[in-house]
């Protein structure tokens, strides 16, 4: 059936019903408080339609142009709610922008997002040694981190401990004190494994080492003369028991045995017997040591000044030049240097005068009575078994015999007379001594009485002394200065017509000896436990040839300009180490652990750290940024469980797939989803764990349907996960 209308607009009243399809320029259609209905069951097409009320269309609306609602804010999604499509915010895991480009948001992508396969699916399989730069996923408290495999290795080498340990980088230590006795097999320490001077006098038994054992010609050479103090080694009464003995001793010996002209005390103070000393005996030269005559009076001679002093019109003089050079031999501990204190001329030892300046050390770091300079304290052990690896502490008690010693391997500066027990006697003409035999490397023993005949048969000049003792002195040996001093009084003496000086003339600092004054710092008086002053104590010295005393602050001040090395000391002592001086050797253990505990970390806080072994500081909140990107986790085209961090899509989704959320997350867990390109007509659900005890939200599904849609969601407790 045809119908024909009228030209021009149509206006129709009441429901209108169309058994063909609708094709018009322009459609309009009344507001939805008319009852007047249009329907066609073919479909309306035409230029424009415009539908005031409602519209009900049961096929499908092709839209040629732009589809517009009243809501067309950037970045919305039509979503269905049970009853209508609204224009919503895409919220959750991911979001979207109004190009359309959806991203994952910031920790959305959690465990149980992550499919099973997450690892044995990837394709690509590593061959080869981890380096130290490969990284692995961990998870620091629940946090999702990265950290290289050196971090995983040293933290497993951490935790080794017992007999050995091993450090960052592998390196094995076996602990001091770990390699025991029993440990050791028999004759398994030979001479290269024992260290220099690891046998110590524990380590050796009693009565083991015989005198070929030592190589006293390959020994070094004392040095300097022997002093009372010296020791050495004795076979009390020849039966086998070694002692020490100090040389004052086999002076006690020695002297002991002296008669006849004159007698010897024990110290060596030689007397004369009365009337012993006859005419035959004086020599001609017996006056004018030190002394000339003149018609009516004695004057000092300008032979009387010796070490130290000058002469010059009957005055004497300290001059420091007339001293010997001290040359390359070192000043020791003990010796003396003078100095005014406040006034006082005293003696001061070097060892005294070094403290007191090592005691003005301060800075950043400190120097011990002796020298030791401490850095950081750090103990460096030889506790392996290699060459040179077996030292004092690892021998036991008794452990070396006779056996385990290399003949002539000993040498003299090995032994310890200090340290050996004292033979609490005096000594005997068959007591043993241990003697090199031609200087050869043959030792060999010899009783004292041999001593004797050897010290006594050398004596000449003024006296001779038989193999027993008996002093006999030479004719005219004795001369002007072995006279008495009891000859006059004061400070001269008198021989015969010969006259001396006497010792009484050396006041402080002066010594006299045979008619000769020097300078002796040894009479003058010890400065004890006071401390030196910095301006007012001072010390002689020689400036380019002329004796000035100078101040203690001075003095100290030279020494510390010397100081170089690690540290320098400025004038007045402090001590400053070098830049890039402290190496990690020189670290304490308690470095860290020993500071006060950080308990409100800020941003601005730094740290230190080596960028490729170079020290540089790095604040709190660059290194939480350096961890909070966690290695994020490709999820292929299939059903999968995320993980905490990133989970991004790797390919497309060619069906609906389900991405489970962890089953087991901390509090702040944050799982990020970020799809790739999904096929039409499927999509991406993001679903709690499969136990059902977990929500999203208001536990409406989460969907992800568009191309490189995401969503970030994080678990907030309580079983509840929040869709950002």
């Amino acid at each position: 059936m045809a119908y024909k209308f009228q030209v021009g607009p149509a206006i129709l009243s009441g429901s209108t019903t169309y058994e063909d399809a609708i094709s018009a320029a322009s459609v309009t259609s009344v507001g939805a408080s008319s009852a007047a209905t249009l329907s066609a069951s073919a479909g309306i097409s035409g230029g424009s339609l415009d539908i005031g009320g409602n519209a009900d269309i049961d096929g499908e609306l092709d839209v040629g142009g732009l589809f517009k609602m009243a809501d067309v804010d950037a970045g919305k999604l039509l979503i269905a709610d049970g009853t209508s499509y609204v224009a919503s915010t895409m919220s959750g895991d991911v979001a979207i922008a109004s190009g359309g480009l959806t991203t994952i948001q910031a920790g959305a992508v959690h465990g149980s997002m992550l499919n099973t396969d997450a690892i044995s699916g990837q394709s690509v399989e590593m061959t080869g040694d981890l380096a130290d730069t490969d990284e692995l996923m961990v998870s620091d408290g629940g946090v999702l981190k990265r950290a290289d495999f050196s971090v995983v290795r040293d933290a497993v080498f951490a935790d080794v401990s017992g007999d050995a340990t091993i450090a960052a980088g592998g390196a094995l230590t076996i602990a001091a004190q770990a390699v025991e006795n029993s440990m050791l097999a028999d004759d398994a320490v030979g001479a290269d494994e024992l260290a220099s001077n690891a046998v110590v006098n524990a380590s050796v038994v009693d009565g083991a080492l015989k005198a070929d054992k030592l190589d006293i010609d390959g020994s070094t050479d004392i040095g300097a003369d022997l002093v009372d103090a010296d020791l050495f080694i004795v076979d009390d009464g020849a039966g086998g028991t070694n002692r020490k003995s100090t040389l004052t001793r086999v002076k006690k010996y020695v002297y002991s045995a002296v008669s006849g002209d004159a007698t010897v005390s024990d110290s060596g103070a030689l007397t004369i017997a009365a009337s012993a000393v006859e005419g035959s005996m004086l020599n001609s030269n017996v006056a004018g040591l030190g002394l000339h005559l003149s018609a009516s009076a004695v004057h000092l001679s300008a032979s009387v000044a010796g070490d130290g002093l000058s002469y010059a019109a009957g005055v004497l003089a300290f001059d420091m030049d007339e001293f010997a050079a001290l040359g390359g031999t070192g000043v020791a501990q003990g010796d003396h240097f003078i100095f005014s204190d406040d006034g006082t001329e005293k003696r001061i030892t070097f060892s005294n005068l070094e403290d007191a300046i090592f005691g003005n050390v301060s800075g950043d770091a400190t120097i011990a009575a002796g020298g030791a300079l401490t850095i950081a304290a750090q103990a460096v052990e030889n506790s392996m078994l290699a060459d040179d690896a077996v030292g004092a502490d690892e021998l036991a008690a008794d452990a070396v015999v006779n056996a385990s010693v290399v003949d002539g391997a000993l040498k003299a500066d090995k032994l310890d007379l200090d340290g050996s027990t004292d033979i609490g006697a005096d000594l005997a003409d068959a007591d043993l001594l241990i003697v090199d035999d031609g200087a050869g490397g043959t030792n060999r023993v010899a009783a004292l009485s041999r001593m004797k005949k050897y010290v006594y048969s050398a004596l000449s000049g003024d006296a001779t002394a038989s193999d027993t003792g008996a002093l006999t002195i030479a004719a005219s040996a004795v001369e002007g200065s072995m006279l008495n001093s009891n000859v006059v009084a004061d400070t001269l003496q008198l021989s015969g017509s010969a006259l001396r000086l006497s010792s009484s003339v050396a006041g402080a600092g002066i010594a006299f000896s045979s008619g000769v004054l020097s300078l002796d710092i040894d009479e003058l008086l010890p400065l004890g436990s006071a401390a030196v002053h910095q301006t007012e104590d001072h010390f002689a010295f020689s400036d380019n040839g002329t004796e000035k005393k100078i101040t203690f602050s001075n003095l100290q001040d030279a020494v510390f300009a010397d100081v170089s090395g690690d540290a320098t000391v400025a004038a007045g002592g402090a001590l400053t180490i070098a830049d890039g001086a402290v190496e990690h050797g020189m670290l304490a253990e308690n470095i860290i652990s020993g500071q006060a505990a950080n308990t409100s970390p800020a941003d601005a806080d730094v740290m230190m750290i080596g960028d490729s072994s170079t020290v540089k500081k790095i604040t709190l909140a660059n290194l939480q940024t350096y961890f909070a990107g966690g290695a994020p986790s490709p999820r292929g085209d299939a059903d999968v469980t995320l993980t905490e961090g990133v989970n991004f899509g790797s390919t497309a989704i060619t069906q609906n797939r389900t991405w489970t959320l962890p089953a087991s997350p901390a509090e702040g867990d944050k799982v990020i989803v970020k799809a790739a390109a999904v096929n039409s007509g499927v999509y991406i659900t993001i679903a709690p764990d499969s136990g059902g005890t977990h929500t999203i939200d208001d536990g409406s599904p989460v969907r992800l349907q568009e191309d490189f849609a995401a969503a970030t969601l994080v678990y907030v407790g309580m079983n509840q996960w929040f869709l950002l």
